[in-house]
């Protein structure tokens, strides 16, 4: 039996063949494992960002220090994580494309999270350590060695002094984006990431309730790298607060990744042709 170039579409192997009923029955085989079994098996894992500082754990300290993170995902699969934070100066209605970013001091807080105090923050007191939009826009940037999904946050609020009044509000910009740099690698984002109506997906948090866990519906984005920001859009308006937060949690699920018992079953619709044009030969 003669076979052609073996294709791929979508998932599936076409194979053209001579002899199509030896063929077609081995493919019906296949064509029932995929469906009888789940497309896709996708694990689930935690960052738990808010246990005990053991290092540089004062609310300052030198900016572009980093962190890392290790998670176990549900699959038994370890994901890190490298932790970063930034801030923004300027940039009008458009603080990610037109500002200035800076590195910024990450801060780890036991029971709270982690906080980001830039040079504008006084050394991090009246609450400024947490990641805020009162004058800078701070945000977190988080690295990962695999592409993952966001699916919740935990943004714990403490108060805030801002002009004299203190606030209390944990309204947030979400990013998720791609990058080539290594993980444990140096990142300015937004030398990477220039672009935030093309280069990164961006899910905004604005809410009355100040409740710290904040479900996220990202679409199926993936990335590997999320950035988790005071509201970029917070512009003093009437009516409207600064915000401030300590990223305390990220639950995110792993990319999608063929189910071991559906790779096995298709397996045997393979082995099937196989054999099929052994007894031709």
């Amino acid at each position: 039996m003669c076979f052609g170039a073996g294709r791929s579409y979508r998932g599936f192997i076409v194979i053209r063949s001579n002899s199509s009923r030896a063929v077609l029955g081995a493919l019906a085989l296949s064509a029932a494992a995929l469906a009888s079994s789940p497309a896709f098996a996708v694990a689930i894992g935690s960052f738990d960002l808010d246990a005990s500082c053991s290092v540089s754990c004062g609310s300052d300290g030198t900016n572009g220090n980093a962190r890392v993170f290790t998670a176990t995902a549900s699959d038994g699969s370890l994901v890190r994580a490298r932790a970063t934070a930034w801030s923004i100066t300027g940039g009008g209605s458009n603080p990610w494309d037109d500002g200035t970013h800076n590195q910024a001091f990450l801060g780890q807080y036991a029971g709270g999270g982690l906080g980001a105090t830039s040079d504008a923050d006084g050394g991090g007191g009246n609450g400024a350590h947490q990641a805020d939009n009162a004058g800078t826009k701070d945000y977190i940037v988080l690295q990962f060695d695999q592409l993952v999904s966001p699916s919740s946050v935990v943004l714990n609020t403490y108060d805030h002094k801002v002009g004299g009044a203190w606030y209390k509000d944990n309204d947030a910009t979400i990013l998720i984006g791609t990058v080539t740099t290594g993980w444990d690698q140096f990142l300015n984002a937004s030398d990477v990431l220039d672009n935030l109506s093309t280069d990164l997906h961006e899910i905004r948090i604005n809410r009355d309730s100040t409740s710290s866990y904040v479900g996220i519906d990202a679409t199926g984005h993936y990335g590997n790298v999320i950035i988790i920001a005071a509201d970029l859009y917070y512009a003093g308006l009437k009516g409207d607060s600064p915000d401030a937060f300590k990223l305390a949690e990220l639950n995110f699920y792993t990319n999608e990744v063929p189910e071991p018992a559906m790779l096995g079953l298709f397996g045997l619709g393979l082995l099937g042709i196989g054999a099929a044009r052994r007894r031709k030969v």
